[in-house]
């Protein structure tokens, strides 16, 4: 139930859905309800709407649409990158990491590394910025995987991802560069975090921090970089993740990109002239209650 006159500032953990994104769920769920995986002409057409939604939110991303995976979401998506890894690589292996990764990341990590798994935690400052000195050290001729965050989900910190690839490249360029970028998607200006310029080797991002729905994410992925499926049956998204696909979840998402994207510079000026007038009035207020305290 939504509080009258609710002043919401809770976007990092979810957005609300644009009501342009709930009619294509709606328009989904009672036109479009066909299994995408059958053979007559409207579970076709369903098809080729997925695909179509799928080459949007790969130009989006920087990747070609065959490197688009459909998830439910950044959880299982970050779950299957590391899991992937680690069911593919030979021994010995290491993976490199942050010390201030999403749990989705951090827990599976912790899982591997109580199996015998040799995972490297990179320290970071106060302000949460990588050691770059200590990244380079932790990366060597073994590791596989090194998964480091775009934006920390806790304190906002846009982490230089452009030293990171650099430093990936130096010390094993066979490495996979993979970045958790759900709190960046849609949030940053291109001279912030340029994700197309970037080219990482592979990226989570959830649709629910963009304004849509719950349930719905993508894992991409370079089609040179081989990992094992984690869910397996009945061979959906190129017997990579298998489940009858989220066909209201899938177009949304599309939509989602869609609209955020258009005047995205402009909006983020607006979210930082905001963001400010909040603090400054936090200020002014812990300024008055200190001259005013007895």
């Amino acid at each position: 139930m939504k509080i009258q006159n609710e002043v919401y500032l809770d976007n990092a953990a979810t957005t609300q859905v644009y009501d342009e994104v709930i009619n294509i769920i709606d328009e989904s769920l009672r036109n479009s309800f066909y299994n995408p995986s059958s053979e007559y002409k409207p579970a076709i057409e369903t098809g080729k709407q997925i695909e179509k939604a799928r080459k949007e939110i790969a130009n989006q991303l920087g990747f070609n649409p065959d490197e688009i995976y459909f998830t439910s979401g950044a959880t299982e998506s970050n779950n299957t990158i590391i899991r992937g890894v680690v069911e593919k690589a030979r021994k010995p292996f290491n993976i490199v990491t942050s010390k201030i990764e999403h749990p989705s990341i951090m827990e599976v990590l912790k899982f591997y590394e109580g199996k015998g798994v040799d995972i490297r935690y990179v320290s970071v400052d106060s302000f949460g910025n990588l050691d770059i000195e200590e990244l380079r050290e932790s990366i060597d001729e073994n590791t596989a995987l090194v998964s480091i965050m775009a934006v920390n989900n806790e304190i906002g910190t846009i982490l230089d991802l452009d030293k990171v690839k650099e430093v990936i490249k130096e010390k094993n360029p066979n490495a996979i560069f993979h970045t958790d970028y759900v709190q960046a998607l849609l949030k940053t200006n291109p001279d912030q975090l340029d994700l197309k310029k970037l080219k990482p080797d592979a990226v989570s991002v959830t649709a629910h921090k963009i304004h849509g729905p719950k349930g719905i994410g993508v894992l991409a992925l370079r089609k040179n970089k081989k990992i094992a499926p984690l869910i397996l049956g009945g061979g959906q998204e190129r017997n990579f993740r298998s489940g009858t696909e989220n066909v209201p979840g899938i177009l949304a998402f599309a939509k989602a990109i869609e609209l955020l994207s258009e005047n995205l510079e402009e909006k983020n000026k607006k979210l930082q002239k905001l963001k400010d007038l909040l603090i400054e009035r936090i200020m002014y207020e812990l300024d008055d209650v200190s001259v005013n305290s007895p």
